[in-house]
């Protein structure tokens, strides 16, 4: 089994080793840089965000979780919770 399907890392995988872990799965790039970035800026930020729920509220990650949470209408949702400032920025 590769490291993408293991349930350990998101287990008890910090949020830098989860992101490697999905980033080093996606196919290279041709242009579109700036765009690649900022998602994959964001998806450090979802992963931050569920590795904090994960430690204080003991929710489950998947990778399944990490690719809902990234829809638009539920980056939407986390915008008008009550999640701790650092997220939000």
């Amino acid at each position: 089994m590769n490291d993408f399907c293991s349930k350990d890392i998101f287990k008890k995988g910090t949020s830098k080793e989860i992101h490697q872990m999905i980033t080093g799965q996606l196919p290279p790039i041709n242009g579109g840089y700036i765009w690649n970035g900022r998602g994959l800026s964001l998806l450090l930020t979802m992963i931050e965000y569920l590795v904090y729920m994960r430690e204080s509220k003991n929710i489950e990650i998947n990778y399944g979780k990490i690719v809902r949470l990234m829809e638009l209408k539920n980056i939407r949702k986390l915008l008008i919770s009550n999640i701790p400032a650092n997220y939000q920025e």
